[in-house]
């Protein structure tokens, strides 16, 4: 195909399907060979003003094929300048008065650029031989804010029915990925904000990108502790993905069993092995449902920098020792056979389950102030119900349903924004 042909079918194109098509991406076809040869011989400018087209498409259009004039497939970083810039001009055309025809080539191009910036950012980490958990991440910084101004001008327009609302969600995606690969995720709480208020459906967009907005939205809870709201998200997500992509439903799951875990809900084994994560968190399950600390934290020692890579190492290390500590008293109530639990006998199981510990992650140096204080806040937060007798050194535990089932315990998390949207 020559420049002039690519030109041509532009000017010549009808709507959002049209648009689209006129300008290919897949640097493994020959289309992108043909147009490149060709346009190293033509005045792209002059070529372009020639065609009579409005200023902002003249600018995609230039964009389109400097392009494939300068593309080397085999130099992602270099492939990733020019997308961008292409990214741009589209943006730039899409917010006009006469845009929102090219919805279908935004999503077209972003889609494209996305993945280029997070192999590029990669690469330059992996040159720079960066640490693991430094965040380097420039590309997918500068296409943060093409995206960015791509959904305020989706949210601003105030047609209902206007073509730009049909792409919002996928817009939306877009701009969380970015923030969530600059390790940014309070970010996101701008889009979703946005999103609670943006008079749209739910239902009215593909059911693919509603489970990745869901598992976007649950990781955001997830890193704000709200470990309730991002439960109900990231399961709502699992359960939605039909069993389609066994990939993307292990990435949900890399989430939803962590925080499944701190409100009470054990995943069994055959669930963890579904997914191959039996060797990251099977252990963690076993040794908290036996209140067994020094096997839990070896656990999470072991297994650190592969809980960091997937984002979730704060949450194992620093938010289960409450659920260990109470699944292991009610050991002790089960073993002894008593409601009333001395604070010798509660040492001496914590003394024997931390028995491995080079450091206790919870106190320097346990005793029984250190005892009474861990059993105070047990009963203040609910996961235990009876009474404490400092002079006798014991706890007296109710008769009935001493031990609070755990998931009952969160019921009362409450939301933080209407998002009865999703549910439309």
């Amino acid at each position: 195909m020559s420049t002039q042909a690519v030109i041509t079918q532009v000017r010549n194109a009808a709507g959002a399907a049209d648009y689209a098509n006129c300008f290919e991406l897949d640097f493994s076809k020959d289309v992108i060979a043909t147009v490149q040869t060709d346009a190293q011989t033509v005045d792209i400018d002059t070529a372009v003003a020639a065609a009579g087209l409005s200023p902002a498409m003249e600018l995609v259009l230039k964009a389109y094929l400097q392009l494939c004039r300068d593309v080397n497939p085999y130099d992602v970083r270099q492939t990733f300048d020019l997308v961008e810039k292409l990214a741009a001009a589209t943006q730039t055309a899409f917010a006009s008065s006469q845009g929102a025809v090219l919805y279908g080539l935004v999503v077209h191009v972003i889609g494209v650029a996305l993945p280029l910036a997070a192999e590029a950012d990669r690469l330059d980490r992996v040159e720079k031989r960066l640490p693991p958990k430094t965040v380097y991440a420039p590309r997918n910084m500068q296409l943060s804010g093409t995206i960015l101004r791509l959904f305020n001008s989706i949210r601003g327009d105030r047609d209902p029915h206007s073509p730009r609302k049909s792409i919002l969600l996928y817009i939306a995606v877009a701009l969380c990925k970015t923030y969530f690969a600059l390790e940014q995720p309070i970010s996101c709480a701008n889009v979703f904000a946005n999103m609670h208020t943006a008079a749209v459906k739910m239902s009215q967009y593909p059911m693919s990108l509603q489970v990745f907005y869901r598992c976007q939205l649950g990781r955001f809870y997830f890193y704000r502790n709200q470990y309730l709201l991002a439960r109900r998200h990231l399961l709502w997500a699992y359960t939605h993905c039909n069993g389609t992509s066994p990939h993307n439903e292990r990435v949900i799951m890399l989430h939803l069993v962590p925080a499944s875990i701190v409100l009470g809900y054990m995943p069994t084994r055959q669930l963890l092995q579904t997914y191959n994560l039996d060797a990251l968190y099977g252990p963690a399950v076993a040794a908290i449902k036996q209140g067994d600390r020094s096997a839990y934290y070896s656990h999470i020692e072991k297994t650190k920098l592969q809980l960091i890579s997937v984002k979730v190492y704060s949450t194992m290390r620093y938010r289960m020792d409450t659920l260990l500590l109470r699944n292991l008293f009610r050991r002790v109530m089960l073993i002894q056979q008593v409601t009333d639990l001395r604070f010798s006998d509660l040492l001496k199981a914590i003394e024997f389950s931390s028995r491995d510990l080079a450091t206790d992650p919870v106190v320097a140096e346990w005793d029984y102030n250190a005892i009474e204080s861990i059993v105070v806040s047990l009963i203040d937060q609910g996961y235990m119900k009876g009474n404490v007798y400092t002079r006798n050194q014991l706890v007296r535990l109710y008769k009935q349903m001493p031990f609070v089932d755990v998931t009952h315990v969160w019921q009362h998390e409450s939301t933080v924004a209407d998002e009865s949207w999703m549910e439309q």
